[in-house]
C-alpha cells in the first residue's frame, strides 16, 4: 500500500545525475584517462545553505566574538564532516575564502573606530598558536584558543557503497540500523546555531574563560567542570564577571547551588536554572 512521493522520486540517466541528501551523484569520464567513473559532489542547495548560515552568523556585529567563532567552528566542522565523501577540493578552497572574507568583514564591523591593521593584529593568532587545517584568525580567551577550521583541512573520504544486512530477514533480524545523522533538511533550519545569545550577551565568553581557569568543580572538588554558575545569580546582577562566576559540575549546579529536587525527592532541574552552553 505504499505510494512513491512525486517530489522525491526521479528516473534519470546516471550521467545526468541526481541530488540525494546534500550530494550530487552522477557518472562521467575522468579528464585524466577518460575512464567512466561515478562521482559524488556537493549539491548546489547544500552549498547555498552553508553560505547562508555563515552570513547569518556574521551578520550582526553586536554579537560576541567568542559566540560567533564557536558557532562558525561547529558549523564548518559538521558540514565538512558530512560532505567529506564529495570529491570537491576546489569547492572547499572557494568556501574557505568565502568564510574568511565574511569573518573579516564581521570583525572590521565590530571595530569600526580602529584601522584594518589594528583589527588584523587583534584577531590574527601568533605563529606559535596556529595549527594546520585552521584559519589564522582566532581568539585567545584565558588559556583557551578559539580557532576556525578550514574545510580544505578536513580529509576527503572515498565513497564505498556497502549496505547493511536486511533488517527483516531472519539472519539479520537482530541487526540495528545505524543512525544516519541529520539527513532531514528541516533539521538544518531548527538546529544550526548562529551565535545569538539574546539578553545574555557574553555568556559564551564567560564560559570559556571560567572553564579555562577552573579545572575541577569549585563545590565538590572532584568532578570536572561542565557548567558555569553566576554568584550572585544572573537575575540579581545580570553581569558576566569572571570574578563573580565559578566552574561547577552538572550535579553540584543542580542540587547544591539551585536546590533542584523532583517530586519524589530525587535531584531535578529548578525552574529558574538554565544550562550554560559549552559547545557549538
Amino acid at each position: 500500500g505504499l505510494r512513491l512521493s512525486e517530489e522525491k522520486t526521479l528516473i534519470t540517466h546516471i550521467d545526468d545525475g541526481f541530488d540525494f541528501l546534500g550530494y550530487r551523484l552522477h557518472g562521467g569520464h575522468r579528464w585524466a584517462d577518460g575512464q567512466w567513473c561515478f562521482f559524488s559532489r556537493v549539491s548546489q542547495q547544500a552549498t547555498r545553505r552553508l553560505r547562508e548560515a555563515v552570513k547569518a552568523a556574521t551578520q550582526w556585529t553586536f554579537t560576541d566574538e567568542v559566540a560567533t567563532f564557536t558557532a562558525l567552528s561547529g558549523l564548518i566542522r559538521g558540514w565538512g564532516d558530512y560532505s567529506a565523501y564529495a570529491a570537491d577540493s576546489r569547492l572547499m578552497d572557494s568556501l574557505d575564502s568565502f568564510v574568511y572574507n565574511q569573518v573579516w568583514r564581521y570583525l572590521c564591523g565590530k571595530n569600526r573606530k580602529v584601522g584594518a591593521k589594528a583589527v588584523y593584529r587583534k584577531y590574527t593568532l601568533p605563529r606559535s598558536l596556529r595549527k594546520s587545517g585552521y584559519h589564522q584568525v582566532g581568539l585567545v580567551v584565558g588559556e583557551t584558543v578559539v580557532r576556525l577550521p578550514r574545510l580544505s583541512g578536513i580529509a576527503r573520504k572515498g565513497l564505498r557503497l556497502k549496505y547493511p544486512p536486511h533488517p527483516y530477514l531472519r539472519q539479520g533480524r537482530d541487526y540495528v540500523l545505524p543512525y544516519t545523522g541529520p539527513t532531514d533538511e528541516r533539521w538544518w533550519d531548527g538546529y544550526v546555531w548562529s551565535g545569538q545569545e539574546g539578553v545574555k550577551k557574553g555568556q559564551r565568553r564567560l564560559s570559556v574563560e571560567v572553564r579555562s581557569r577552573d579545572a575541577v568543580c569549585q563545590v565538590c572538588g572532584a568532578q570536572a567542570v561542565e557548567e558555569v554558575h553566576h554568584d550572585p545569580p544572573w537575575h540579581q546582577s545580570q553581569r558576566h564577571d569572571v570574578n563573580q562566576a565559578i566552574g561547577v559540575c552538572f550535579t553540584c549546579h543542580r542540587q547544591k547551588l539551585h536546590g533542584a529536587v523532583r517530586s519524589k525527592g530525587e535531584p531535578g532541574e529548578s525552574k529558574g536554572s538554565r544550562r550554560v552552553r559549552t559547545s557549538g
